[in-house]
């Protein structure tokens, strides 16, 4: 199963929507472990980051981005639990961004 010439296939044959992503996430596992692929929703898992100063061999100093991923999603159709259930996750995302449940509400904020 290569998923990334499947997806690339299927995007040449039918297109994607204007300006939509497709973000793939594969199990850390053996291929054989791989139970297949989900169409998914994003989830809504983050990092508690935390940067850990470090210097390279040539004492040149960086940060390194560490912590642990926190996830508050139900189980569900999401990336994350098609993840932690040992299946690629497929999901269509886009850049719009715009809260717009809250869109009234800030009109009537005084700024």
């Amino acid at each position: 199963m290569d998923i990334t010439k499947a997806t690339i296939t299927q995007v040449l044959k039918n297109g994607l929507p204007k300006g939509t992503l497709l973000n793939i996430n594969v199990p850390d596992r053996p291929k054989n472990e791989i139970k297949g692929i989900k169409i998914t929703r994003q989830g809504n898992s983050f990092f508690k980051d935390r940067f850990e100063k470090r210097e390279d061999p040539r004492g040149n100093v960086y940060y390194w981005m560490t912590g642990q991923m926190t996830d508050n999603d139900e189980p569900g159709n999401t990336d994350n639990q098609a993840i932690k259930d040992n299946f690629i996750s497929v999901t269509p995302i886009h850049y719009q961004l715009t809260n717009d449940s809250f869109l009234d509400e800030l009109k009537n904020w005084e700024l």
